[in-house]
C-alpha cells in the first residue's frame, strides 16, 4: 500500500531529524525544542490507526483531533482567571522538563477559556512525544469550571 502524501512527508521530515540530530529553534542562541527520549519519540504517527490507538491512551473528552489530523487540541474553561494561570504555568514547567523538553501551544482566551494544542512542529504532524506530553498534562489537578464541567458529557476527571 502506497503511503498518502501526509504519511511521507512526516516521515521524511522525522527521518532528516533523527539522521542528522538537528536542534530546531526559530531563535538563535536560544535553547531548541527537542525531544530527549529516544528515537521513538520523533517516530511520526501518521495513519488513522495509530492516531486512533494514541487517542484512546488520553483521557476521555479531553483532546480532539485536528481537521487535519496533524495536530490534538484540548479546550475547556476554567473557574476563573487565577486557576487558567494555574494551569498554563504548570504546563510550561512540564513542557521544559529533561524528560519532555516539548512544547505546546498554549492560549488563554476570554480570561478563564484555556487552549493546548500539541504537534511535533519539526515534522508537521504528530509523534509519540505528543502524546506522551498530552497524557502528563492530563494529569494536572486543573480548578474547571463547575458550569462547564456540567455541559461535558464524556469528560473523565
Amino acid at each position: 500500500q502506497q503511503p498518502n502524501s501526509f504519511e511521507g512527508e512526516v516521515t521524511t521530515k522525522a527521518k532528516f531529524i533523527l539522521q542528522y540530530n538537528t536542534k530546531m529553534s526559530d531563535h538563535k542562541g536560544e535553547e531548541a525544542c527537542v525531544c530527549s527520549d529516544t528515537q521513538a519519540s520523533y517516530d511520526p504517527v501518521n495513519n488513522i490507526e495509530q492516531i486512533e490507538a494514541e487517542m484512546k491512551t488520553l483521557k476521555a473528552g479531553h483532546w480532539r483531533l485536528s481537521e487535519d489530523k496533524r495536530k490534538i487540541i484540548s479546550t475547556f474553561t476554567c473557574r476563573n482567571f487565577n486557576s487558567a494561570m494555574s494551569f498554563l504555568n504548570a504546563a510550561a514547567e512540564v513542557a521544559e522538563r529533561t524528560e519532555f523538553k516539548h512544547h505546546p501551544d498554549l492560549h488563554l482566551t476570554n480570561y478563564r477559556d484555556v487552549e493546548v494544542v500539541l504537534y511535533t512542529h519539526a515534522v508537521g504532524g504528530l509523534t509519540r512525544h505528543d502524546f506522551r506530553l498530552a497524557r502528563a498534562l492530563d494529569e494536572f489537578p486543573t480548578d474547571y469550571s463547575p458550569k462547564w464541567l456540567k455541559e461535558q458529557i464524556d469528560f473523565e476527571r
